[in-house]
Protein backbone atom coordinates (compact mmCIF):
# COMPACT_ATOMS: atom_id res chain seq x y z
CA UNK A 1 0.00 0.00 0.00
CA UNK A 2 1.66 3.41 -0.92
CA UNK A 3 2.39 5.94 0.56
CA UNK A 4 1.07 8.00 -1.71
CA UNK A 5 -3.04 6.98 -1.53
CA UNK A 6 -2.83 6.68 2.41
CA UNK A 7 -1.94 10.63 2.05
CA UNK A 8 -4.23 10.99 -0.73
CA UNK A 9 -7.10 9.15 0.98
CA UNK A 10 -6.70 11.40 4.59
CA UNK A 11 -6.51 14.73 3.14
CA UNK A 12 -9.97 13.87 1.00
CA UNK A 13 -11.48 12.50 4.52
CA UNK A 14 -10.31 15.84 6.10
CA UNK A 15 -11.53 17.94 2.90
CA UNK A 16 -15.24 15.77 3.50
CA UNK A 17 -15.51 16.14 7.15
CA UNK A 18 -14.82 20.18 7.13
CA UNK A 19 -17.78 19.85 5.06
CA UNK A 20 -20.06 17.83 6.71
CA UNK A 21 -19.48 18.66 10.24
CA UNK A 22 -20.21 21.97 11.76
CA UNK A 23 -17.47 21.98 15.03
CA UNK A 24 -14.05 20.43 12.78
CA UNK A 25 -10.96 20.71 15.33
CA UNK A 26 -8.04 22.79 13.91
CA UNK A 27 -5.77 19.43 14.90
CA UNK A 28 -8.35 16.89 12.72
CA UNK A 29 -5.91 14.15 11.39
CA UNK A 30 -5.89 10.04 12.08
CA UNK A 31 -6.85 9.79 16.09
CA UNK A 32 -9.68 12.03 15.66
CA UNK A 33 -12.47 10.35 17.43
CA UNK A 34 -15.31 10.49 14.23
CA UNK A 35 -18.61 10.61 16.69
CA UNK A 36 -17.37 11.91 19.87
CA UNK A 37 -15.34 14.94 18.68
CA UNK A 38 -16.91 16.02 15.20
CA UNK A 39 -20.40 14.56 16.31
CA UNK A 40 -21.12 12.57 12.87
CA UNK A 41 -24.13 10.85 12.91
CA UNK A 42 -25.58 8.15 10.34
CA UNK A 43 -26.65 10.60 7.89
CA UNK A 44 -23.34 11.94 7.44
CA UNK A 45 -21.66 8.76 7.99
CA UNK A 46 -23.61 8.21 4.81
CA UNK A 47 -22.84 11.49 3.02
CA UNK A 48 -18.97 10.51 3.69
CA UNK A 49 -19.16 7.00 2.59
CA UNK A 50 -20.86 8.21 -0.95
CA UNK A 51 -18.51 10.84 -1.38
CA UNK A 52 -15.16 8.52 -1.13
CA UNK A 53 -16.89 5.78 -3.02
CA UNK A 54 -16.73 8.31 -5.62
CA UNK A 55 -13.53 9.68 -5.18
CA UNK A 56 -11.90 6.40 -5.34
CA UNK A 57 -14.36 3.95 -7.30
CA UNK A 58 -14.89 1.77 -4.05
CA UNK A 59 -17.46 0.35 -2.30
CA UNK A 60 -17.85 0.77 1.42
CA UNK A 61 -20.37 -1.97 3.19
CA UNK A 62 -22.91 -0.66 5.26
CA UNK A 63 -21.85 -2.14 8.36
CA UNK A 64 -18.61 -0.98 7.95
CA UNK A 65 -20.07 2.55 8.55
CA UNK A 66 -20.93 2.43 12.41
CA UNK A 67 -17.55 0.22 13.45
CA UNK A 68 -15.68 3.16 12.11
CA UNK A 69 -14.41 5.31 15.45
CA UNK A 70 -11.54 7.35 14.43
CA UNK A 71 -10.66 8.78 11.05
CA UNK A 72 -7.97 6.69 10.67
CA UNK A 73 -10.28 3.42 10.63
CA UNK A 74 -11.89 5.38 7.61
CA UNK A 75 -8.49 5.70 6.20
CA UNK A 76 -7.65 2.26 6.71
CA UNK A 77 -10.86 1.10 5.16
CA UNK A 78 -10.65 3.41 2.23
CA UNK A 79 -7.39 2.15 1.65
CA UNK A 80 -7.25 -1.39 1.39
CA UNK A 81 -10.27 -1.43 -0.50
CA UNK A 82 -8.86 0.79 -3.49
CA UNK A 83 -5.78 -1.40 -3.16
CA UNK A 84 -7.60 -4.20 -3.76
CA UNK A 85 -9.45 -2.67 -6.91
CA UNK A 86 -6.07 -1.97 -8.08
CA UNK A 87 -4.68 -5.19 -7.88
CA UNK A 88 -7.45 -6.35 -9.91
Amino acid sequence: MSNELRTNVLERIVSELNRICENVPDDLGPQTQLREELGLNSLDAVDLALELEEAFDIELPDEALVSFVRVSDVVDAVVERAAAVDAD
